[in-house]
């Protein structure tokens, strides 16, 4: 997970960088147009930071995964594999017992392995444009990995940046509307809470790998 933390540390630079630089604009006159389309593109950088990070993680836990067959995987790995078996027709399937002894016998006869991440997604999302605190334990608990109780402040700034970066992505806000009245600082704090929700999850995947968690055995 080290290199996880490495690109999210450099990821975060560039965060400070554009952080620095909306408070170096706001000290020049005449540049309001300017600071709010700064503010309103470090929305998406936060938010971007937020995916990027959780793609490496996924695929992190899909790599250590991925030698195993159906019948050696935990629980959890176990659901997603059977997900991912059944494609777009799983949350359907799912629900019948059925179906899914069917599709445990076919895994099991092809020895099939559990997918890496790009595969996976071909048949199954991980999450589009939706990731805050909640989502983050949802998709760590549809690994295996324990609910985190995340600070509720720290939970209501990722809501807030989720939530302003997809106004502005899908065109409900321009750039100069989206960065229209924020403060410089609410950026700054967000950017913290979000820092903090990602090493606390960071955190707990290590440990869940280290553990071999993903694993029916560890």
């Amino acid at each position: 997970m080290q290199g996880v933390l490495a690109d999210l540390r450099d990821r975060e630079y560039s965060i400070e960088r554009l952080l620095n630089h909306i408070v170096d604009v706001g000290e020049a006159r005449g540049k309001v147009d300017i600071i709010v389309v700064l503010k309103a593109s470090l929305f998406i950088a936060l938010y971007n930071n937020v995916e990027a990070t959780m793609y490496a993680i996924a695929e992190k836990i899909h790599c250590a995964a991925s030698p195993l067959r159906y019948d050696d995987l935990a629980p959890a790995l176990k659901t997603k594999f059977l997900r991912y078996s059944f494609g777009k027709n799983g949350g359907t399937f799912m629900q019948d017992h059925q179906k899914i002894a069917e599709e445990e016998s076919k895994l099991r006869s092809m020895f099939a392995n559990f997918p890496e991440l790009s595969e996976y997604l071909r048949r199954q999302s991980l999450f589009s444009g939706n990731v805050d605190a909640r989502k983050v334990n949802l998709i760590g608990i549809s690994y295996g990995i324990p609910k985190i109780h995340f600070l509720k402040s720290d939970a209501e700034k990722m809501l807030w940046v989720k939530n302003k970066r997809n106004k502005i992505a899908h065109g409900e806000q321009s750039m100069s509307d989206g960065g229209q009245g924020i403060k410089t600082l609410d950026l700054e704090l967000a950017s913290k809470s979000i820092g903090r929700i990602l090493r606390h999850f960071i955190s707990a995947v290590d440990s869940y790998l280290t553990a071999r968690a993903y694993c029916s055995s560890p």
